[in-house]
């Protein structure tokens, strides 16, 4: 039986999360032998990300589990979080091979790789935004816009860092 409650939230997560396409369409309008662009497009990427994580999501987290946790749990709990997820990064860049391309036609193996992966952690990234941003939703629409809005400008991004290496590893813009 179709709940019409919670359609809007399942539309706001599908919006956002598609809007990693919108990043992936950068591959469209460029050429693959710029390296100046692969370069600007990564360092981007990486900047907006970064900056995201740090300004707003570490000091959000810091606040909530503070109030629930007291201020030095808080920092502490917040502190362990963002290491686990640089270790659970570091442990799928160690496990996905980094192989020598066997013929001119495979896809250029670092930049591949830095493709494959980027996705791999972006799909394990973005299932809680989906859920977060379907639970916000059905709660309150106007917050789950909001959030599903702020989730698309940062999917963006994402989808730069997933396409382009891809693109330039693949030759291919529809791989990408």
């Amino acid at each position: 039986m179709f709940d019409y409650h919670s359609f809007i939230p399942l539309l706001l997560s599908l919006m956002a999360g598609m809007s990693t396409v919108i990043g992936a369409f950068i591959v469209f309008f460029s050429k693959c032998e710029s390296k100046k662009l692969i370069t600007f497009a990564l360092a981007f990427s990486a900047g907006v990300m970064i900056t995201v994580s740090f300004t707003d999501l570490f000091m959000s987290a810091e606040e909530t589990l503070s109030k629930s946790n007291g201020k030095l749990n808080g920092v502490i709990f917040s502190i362990i979080f963002l290491l686990s997820g640089a270790f659970i990064a570091m442990l799928i860049d160690k496990f996905i091979p980094d192989e020598p391309r066997p013929s001119p036609s495979a896809p250029s193996g670092k930049l591949y790789r830095v493709g494959f992966v980027s996705m791999i952690a972006l799909m394990i990234h973005n299932f809680p935004e989906g859920i977060a941003t379907f639970v916000s939703g059905y709660e309150n629409t106007t917050l789950g816009i909001s959030i599903a809005l702020a989730i698309a400008l940062h999917n963006i991004p994402e989808g730069i860092s997933v396409a382009m290496p891809i693109y330039y590893s693949t030759k291919s813009k529809y791989k990408a």
